[in-house]
C-alpha cells in the first residue's frame, strides 16, 4: 500500500491544480463583475465628472416585496434617506406621508434619483418650484407595470393623491428587450429571480450554482463571444429585430399607462404621463451622439425603435381614448442639445433633473 502513496498523492496534486486551473476563470469574472458594479468606485468616478452627482452615498441593499419585486431597505445618511414604512426615499429631507403630499411620482432610478442627494431629485426640485408637497415613490430599475402595481397598493389606504406623475421609458424598454426574455412583461431581474428562487430543490440550487455560476459560465460567455465574432446576428437585444415582441411591449406599457388614468380618475386625481428622455434624443446627428463616452449602439437601437413603435400606438389609439392622450407627453427631447447632463445614457445631472422638474411645473400649472 504504501508503493500506491506517492502515485496516488502525485494524481491528487495534478487533479487539484487541474480543478484549480479550471475553476479560476470563474472565480476571476465574479472578482470583476464585483469591481465594476462597486457603487463606491461608480459615484467616485462619476462625481469627478459631474457637478452635483454625490460621491459619498451610502449602497443601497434590497429585498423582495410582494406586487412590485423590490424595494431598498431603510436607509439614513446626510445625502440619502430611505423611509421605514413605503421604502421610499425622502423628498427635501422629509419621508413620505401620503396624507400631506399629495403629488406623487412614479418611476424608475432618474425619478428615485440616481447619484443625486434627496433634495437634487426631480419630485424634490418640484416641489421647490411649485410649493406642493411632493412624494417619491420612484425605485431603481422599476417599469411601469411595478409603478402601477404600487399605485394601486397605494391607494387601497384610502388616501388619494391630487395629482400624479408617471415618468417611464428606459426600464420599458431595456429589460423586456433582452433577448432571453421572450415573455411579456418581463422586469429588470426576471432573469435572476427566476435562478434564485424558480427552483426549489437546493442540492439542484448548489449544483448549479458551483457547476454552472462559476464553472461553465466563464466559458459560455466566451463562447457567446467568439460567436458573436463569427455571427453577427447574435445580439444581446432583439426587439429592434424582433417586431412581435416590441408591439407586444409597447402595447403593455401603453395599458398600464391607461390603467393608471382611469384609476387615477376614479379617485378624482389628475395625472400624467412622460416619455423619459435619454442620451439619444440630446442631439439629431448620430455622428454627435457618438462621441459621447456614454454612447451604445445597442441601447440606441432598442430605445429610438421602440420610443418610435410608443408614438405610434398612443397616436393610433388617440381617436378612442383622447382624454388619455391628452395627459401623455413625450418628453423625449426635453432636454435637446444639453447631453452634458446625462451621467450615463439615461440618468442625469442635478442640472437635468431641475430642468425635467420645471417642464413638468409648467404642465401641471395649466
Amino acid at each position: 500500500m504504501i508503493k500506491y502513496r506517492k502515485p496516488i498523492k502525485l494524481l491528487a496534486i495534478n487533479c487539484l491544480v487541474i480543478l484549480t486551473l479550471l475553476i479560476t476563470p470563474g472565480l476571476i469574472l465574479i472578482a470583476v463583475e464585483i469591481l465594476n458594479n462597486n457603487p463606491k468606485a461608480l459615484r467616485s468616478s462619476a462625481s469627478g465628472k459631474y457637478p452635483g452627482i454625490v460621491g459619498n452615498m451610502p449602497p443601497l441593499r434590497f429585498d423582495y416585496v410582494s406586487y412590485v419585486g423590490w424595494k431598498p431597505l431603510p436607509v439614513r445618511s446626510e445625502v440619502l434617506n430611505i423611509d421605514p414604512v413605503f421604502r421610499s426615499r425622502y423628498t427635501n429631507n422629509k419621508p413620505v406621508d401620503i396624507g400631506s403630499q399629495k403629488i406623487w411620482f412614479f418611476g424608475g432610478s432618474t425619478i428615485f434619483g440616481h447619484l443625486v442627494s434627496d433634495s437634487s431629485t426631480i419630485p424634490s426640485y418640484y416641489q421647490q418650484f411649485s410649493g406642493d408637497e411632493s412624494a417619491n415613490f420612484g425605485q431603481s430599475g422599476w417599469s411601469s407595470r411595478q409603478s402601477l402595481n404600487e399605485f394601486i397598493t397605494l391607494i387601497s389606504s384610502s388616501n388619494f393623491p391630487r395629482k400624479i406623475v408617471f415618468y417611464d421609458g428606459v426600464n420599458d424598454v431595456m429589460h423586456p428587450c433582452r433577448t432571453e426574455h421572450s415573455i411579456v412583461p418581463s422586469h429588470g431581474r426576471a432573469s435572476y429571480l427566476i435562478f434564485t428562487h424558480g427552483r426549489h430543490n437546493q442540492a439542484k440550487i448548489t449544483y448549479e450554482f458551483l457547476f454552472e455560476y462559476i464553472f461553465l459560465r466563464p466559458y459560455k460567455q466566451f463562447a457567446q463571444q467568439f460567436n458573436s465574432f463569427l455571427n453577427s446576428a447574435y445580439i444581446p437585444y432583439d426587439c429592434h429585430i424582433n417586431s412581435q415582441k416590441a408591439q407586444a411591449i409597447v402595447d403593455n406599457w401603453y395599458q398600464n399607462w391607461l390603467t393608471a388614468y382611469i384609476l387615477a380618475k376614479s379617485v378624482g386625481s389628475e395625472a400624467i404621463f412622460i416619455l423619459q428622455p435619454t442620451l439619444y434624443s440630446t442631439s439629431s446627428s448620430l455622428a454627435q451622439l457618438i462621441e459621447h463616452p456614454e454612447y451604445s449602439e445597442t441601447a440606441r437601437l432598442q430605445i429610438v425603435f421602440l420610443y418610435d413603435l410608443f408614438k405610434s400606438t398612443v397616436k393610433t389609439n388617440c381617436s378612442v381614448a383622447s382624454a388619455f392622450c391628452k395627459s401623455i407627453h413625450f418628453g423625449d427631447k426635453w432636454l435637446l442639445g444639453h447631453d452634458h447632463v446625462f451621467i450615463d445614457d439615461h440618468h442625469i445631472t442635478p442640472e437635468g433633473n431641475e430642468r425635467i422638474s420645471q417642464k413638468i411645473y409648467s404642465i401641471l400649472s395649466e
